[in-house]
């Protein structure tokens, strides 16, 4: 039997499932492994891209179809008898005289001489339409002929009522104004407490002051209360002298809204008025720290503080009260009595003394007119 030269060149037969050379044959296990986990990631990478820009083009073709759906329904609301009218925007507001169609089903029988139709509809909406373009273009007159073109079609239209009465009140006619709101809230129903807040402001402008109570205690009594309505209340309290009312209505709308340092300046005049030293305080640091740079605020709660015992800081708040006005402002400021029990303090006199060399000297009256300079 022959004997074969291992070094004649010729590979040796394989021995085993992997062959002679097992590392290499791992190798290449290993290589051909790594081209399927490209092949079925880039598989799986691109149908993942493929289900985004089906579903982005979906959601596109969704939202053209809901904005030719849109474009319909406004063209079909403007359409015949007033098909060569322009396309007017309406004001959501201009809807509630659809309220009016459903209170004829709900509560009223429609009237016989106002057939409840589109027609109707939209010959409303189309003088809201009017009207509120009026307003922009500040035609008031014009516009509350409008508004009462709509309700010649729909006289219990809720809302348009309101409208007028804030078209006499820019016009400072609040007479007008009270008696349209007072129309609108004897229409019953739900009434807004905004409409209740208005027609308040309008019986205080008038000097009704026991009816704007009346009407501004149900804004703040109603299921959603209407915050201003507290504020105007405690106006309408304070003008009848009921302090002690008007500073909880104050309080109630100072802690809803503490940046309005407006309604905390009130409402801590209200608690000095019942001299409630420590509460104005408190009331009116809180303002300072809002508008640090208000010196009504500085000087009112330099007041406060110099009925109080601690004297220094009352003295501190004048300092900076008077650091932020005029040399002659400053001092017309502590002549007022609320400072008396400061006066006799040092640091007091010497704020004085700084604040009468601050002022420009006077010439005295028989003194002749200075030369203007060139």
């Amino acid at each position: 039997m022959q004997s074969k030269d291992i070094y004649s060149g010729e590979r040796p037969q394989s021995r085993g499932p992997l062959g002679d050379d097992p590392a290499l044959a791992l190798e290449r296990a290993w290589a051909d492994m790594q081209r399927r986990g490209r092949r079925i990631a880039i598989l799986y990478g691109a149908g993942f891209f493929l289900a985004t820009l089906l579903v982005i083009a979906l959601a596109f073709v969704y939202q053209d179809r809901m904005r030719q759906a849109s474009l319909r329904a406004e063209e079909s609301a403007l359409e015949s008898p007033w098909s060569s009218s322009p396309s007017i925007p309406l004001d959501p507001r201009s809807l509630l005289i659809a309220s009016e169609w459903a209170s004829h089903r709900t509560s009223h029988p429609p009237p016989v001489d106002v057939p409840i139709n589109a027609n109707a509809i939209k010959e409303a909406a189309l003088h809201m339409a009017l009207a509120e373009q009026a307003v922009r273009r500040e035609k008031f007159d014009e516009a509350e002929r409008e508004y009462g073109e709509t309700l010649k079609i729909f006289p219990r239209a809720q809302g348009i009522h309101w409208m007028i009465g804030e078209l006499k009140r820019r016009q400072g006619d609040f007479a007008g104004a009270a008696a349209a709101y007072r129309t609108e809230v004897q229409e019953g129903g739900n009434v807004p407490p905004a409409i209740l807040n208005d027609l308040g402001v309008a019986e205080i402008q008038l000097g009704q002051l026991e009816l704007a109570e009346e009407h501004l205690r149900r804004a703040t009594y109603a299921r959603e209360p209407y915050l201003p309505a507290f504020f105007n209340l405690g106006l309408a309290y304070l003008q009848q002298k009921k302090l002690q009312k008007a500073a909880e209505s104050f309080q109630v709308f100072v802690e809803a809204q503490p940046s309005n340092h407006v309604a905390a300046l009130v409402y801590a005049k209200v608690l000095m008025d019942l001299e409630r030293w420590d509460e104005a305080a408190e009331v009116l640091e809180a303002a300072l720290a809002q508008q640090p740079t208000s010196p009504d605020i500085s000087f009112r709660l330099a007041e406060a503080l110099a009925h109080g015992d601690d004297k220094k800081r009352a003295l501190g708040a004048l300092y900076y009260a008077c650091r932020q006005v005029e040399a002659k402002h400053a001092m017309a400021r502590l002549a007022k009595p609320a400072f008396d029990s400061l006066r006799n303090e040092r640091a007091f006199q010497s704020l004085l003394k700084a604040l009468t060399d601050a002022l420009p000297p006077e010439l005295p009256a028989s003194a002749p007119p200075q030369p203007t300079p060139p």
